[in-house]
Formats: C-alpha cells, structure tokens, sequence
C-alpha cells in the first residue's frame, strides 16, 4: 500500500477484510466508483448482480491489483497479454479468456471475462490485500 496515508491504509485493511468475508465495498477508481466484491465468490457475484439490479445476462468485469495477479484466473492469448501488459493499469477492459476458478455468475456464462487494473491507488491496494 506505498503512497498511501495511515488512516487510508486503515480503511483499505478494513474494506478488504470486508471483502473476504464475503461483503460488498464500494471504492474509487480513476474513472468512477466501483462496487467491489471477491470476483471468484458465485454468491457474493450474484449480490452484486442484485444490488446493482443489474441482469445477470450482463457480465461483471474483474478488478485486480496488477497484470501478473490476472494471470493467476485468466488465459489471454499473446497478443491480449502484451496489449494488457502495455495498458494496464489504466481505465480499459480487456476481454479475456478465464480461468476455471472464475464463476458463471460474473461472465453471465460466457467463456470470457473481462480485467481491471485500475489506475488507482486505493483500488490497487484494495485488490491486492483482498
């Protein structure tokens, strides 16, 4: 959590312990706010689906703290790689093949899912302890 005063450290433990627990968070990225849950929980995802009342035919992208941790759930080709790899962090989506450990729930079923990294400290840090 370099860069970070002590009070948000704090708050950042606190929402990711929020997180592991299967509890929703909102947080800021360098775009908008986003709601977070642990991406990999089908019933944390769904609640997400209905806070937001969002369809569940919509899919939910994936925040994580660096490229390498995205490589961790997700197969992208060599080409998404290296564009992910000179993008991110930053305010786009990459489209990608996911792992086995991601849900149905986040992709609406579909055998890709998207990736953030956002651009934000606070994010970052929060994906990176949670």
């Amino acid at each position: 959590m370099d860069g970070l005063s002590g009070d948000t450290r704090e708050t950042v433990a606190r929402a990711a312990h929020a997180v592991r627990s299967g509890s929703l968070v909102v947080y800021p990225t360098e775009t908008v706010y986003g709601l977070g849950a642990d991406a990999l929980d089908p019933e944390t995802v769904a609640a997400v689906f209905e806070v937001k009342g969002r369809s569940r035919e919509d899919p939910l992208s994936m925040g994580v703290a660096s490229v390498d941790a995205a490589l961790e759930h997700v197969r992208p080709s060599e080409t998404a790689l290296a564009f992910m790899r000179a993008f991110l962090p930053g305010p786009i989506t990459v489209v990608v093949e996911r792992g086995r450990d991601v849900p149905d729930v986040l992709t609406g079923g579909r055998d890709r899912v998207g990736v953030r990294v956002p651009d934000h400290p606070v994010a970052r840090a929060l994906a990176a302890e949670a």
